[in-house]
């Protein structure tokens, strides 16, 4: 068994190369897959180089510091704004997970940060100096991110969490938890097997509670119902400059989403998955719910009860 397994995983790693190298040149032409593959290579292994400058956690060892069997994840949305002193106070009592660009908040401290990219596409001009900088002096300003537990993407692809590593945007000594991307993408609570990425981050932060082990998933700040997030102004949304991983302020999003109209995610389908997971989730006695109740996603999920 355990070498049809290894048969299997391999097979699959060299599936998702094939698919991964297609799309590359496919959008950047030959010359600048070439490079693109080059910076790639360069990144992947030199931050190898730089792991022993940090705290690299087993899962076994991570899972290990859960301190309920609840855990509250944190996404972007402008309702974040409305909430009061003391339910950000209740939150703390239970475990904290936030993803992306949830490191602009100056509310909690949190026990686990969740990152893919920050604002990149497949672009040979992407300026990793710029992002990691970006990164790093807004989530190192505040004290709420210094006990963190990093969970970092481990792929060849991932450039900006392999970039982070490589030129040291996180301070030495970070505790890091490294995953893989689940291909294929079934949800499991087998961590070894990858999280789950599809249609948005927020099913990476979802896959990775699961993993975890907590009985009981509740959402906050997922809005949808509009592209807004908490530390923008009414009327203001984030495009995202592909060349220099800026996150540009404006009313219209790079997917094309007005500031007043639902986000992207939406129209990928990300309500119908999360239907789908509640569904499997109930069977096996976790709970998965939504913290505002004019959420879209209150039409598939319960809603907290508070």
């Amino acid at each position: 068994m355990g070498r049809n397994r290894f048969l299997k995983k391999y097979l699959l790693f060299i599936i998702s190369v094939y698919f991964l190298q297609r799309n590359l040149f496919k959008e950047l032409g030959f010359s600048g897959g070439i490079w693109y593959n080059l910076i790639l290579n360069k990144l992947y292994l030199l931050k190898h180089l730089k792991k022993k400058n940090y705290n690299v956690l087993k899962f076994c060892e991570v899972k290990k510091t859960r301190k309920s069997d609840r855990v509250f994840i944190f996404g972007c949305g402008r309702s974040l704004n409305d909430l009061l002193p003391e339910e950000w106070s209740k939150f703390s009592h239970d475990d904290t997970l936030g993803f992306s660009a949830f490191v602009y908040q100056k509310w909690i401290p949190i026990r686990y940060h969740l990152l893919r990219g920050w604002g990149e596409g497949a672009n040979i001009t992407y300026d990793h100096h710029h992002a990691g900088k970006n990164f790093s002096s807004i989530t190192f300003q505040e004290s709420f991110f210094k006990e963190t537990i990093f969970l970092l993407q481990d792929e060849y692809q991932a450039h900006f969490c392999n970039a982070l590593v490589r030129y040291s945007y996180l301070p030495n000594q970070s505790k890091i938890l490294f995953y893989k991307t689940a291909f294929p993408s079934e949800l499991t609570a087998d961590f070894s097997l990858g999280l789950v990425h599809k249609i948005s981050i927020l099913s990476d932060a979802i896959s990775f509670a699961y993993c975890m082990g907590w009985r009981e998933i509740v959402l906050v700040g997922v809005d949808l119902y509009n592209s807004g997030y908490f530390w923008l102004n009414e009327g203001e949304t984030i495009c995202n400059d592909y060349a220099t991983g800026r996150h540009i302020i404006s009313e219209i999003t790079d997917r094309g989403c007005k500031f007043n109209e639902p986000h992207s995610t939406v129209y990928n389908g990300i309500v119908e998955l999360l239907r789908g997971w509640e569904r499997k989730f109930k069977n096996e006695g976790v709970s998965l719910t939504v913290y505002n109740p004019k959420s879209l996603l209150s039409s598939v999920l319960r809603i907290y009860d508070r």
